[in-house]
């Protein structure tokens, strides 16, 4: 038990030594992240206004709606439906429709190069 001890205690030492030392971002691919920047200040202007998507059936519906912004916020609503068919009394009919996976809110489109300076954002 006492040898384990020691070995958590090295092994711990060693990733405090080896822990990250700067604040810069690391790219696994620079030329991608290059790539990445260039696409998005060239077509992002362009991604600016409302999307819509439905596809109902007897038995599911969903829906989509998503809004890209200006300023690179990505505004957006999904909601997913499901009813069943089933036999009451002798009688068939649709239950009530039930909520499966709806999902609402603001999101970024792409990180902003500003967060990623040392000191700011995440």
């Amino acid at each position: 038990m006492k040898n384990w001890r020691n070995i958590f205690v090295i092994c711990t030492a060693m990733l405090s030594l080896t822990s990250c030392g700067s604040d810069e971002p690391r790219y696994a691919d620079q030329e991608a992240h290059e790539k990445t920047v260039k696409l998005n200040e060239q077509y992002g202007p362009l991604m600016v206004g409302t999307w819509h998507y439905e596809n109902i059936s007897d038995t599911q519906r969903y829906f989509e709606r998503l809004t890209f912004q200006a300023d690179g916020t990505l505004t957006g609503m999904r909601k997913w439906q499901t009813r069943k068919f089933v036999t009451i009394d002798g009688e068939q009919r649709y239950t009530d429709w039930e909520n499966v996976e709806p999902l609402e809110g603001t999101f970024l489109r792409y990180m902003e190069t500003e967060l990623l300076q040392p000191g700011r954002g995440k």
